[in-house]
């Protein structure tokens, strides 16, 4: 086993925890809340590709943290979620 893959998971799994407890949805200006939607819709069209060619699952799991958070934002914000 190489360091990243024992740094990795754990590297998202605190940068998840960090970021959700720092970044409050219902404090979100209307400009935030908006990249956040369009970030999410970017990362859902664009991304699951780019992640299922490579050969490690950091990128899968660094864009399924990604999409859980801004779902998790935006619902704190009251705004719905984009459906893609």
């Amino acid at each position: 086993m190489n360091i990243l893959e024992t740094l990795a998971p754990l590297l998202i799994s605190a940068a998840k925890q960090v970021i959700d407890a720092i970044v409050k949805g219902d404090e979100l200006s209307l400009d935030q809340i908006n990249g956040i939607k369009v970030g999410y819709v970017a990362a859902k069209l664009y991304l699951p590709k780019v992640v299922a060619d490579t050969a490690n699952t950091y990128d899968d799991e660094g864009l399924e943290t990604f999409l859980a958070l801004a779902e998790d934002t935006l619902t704190e914000a009251g705004e719905a979620v984009p459906v893609v």
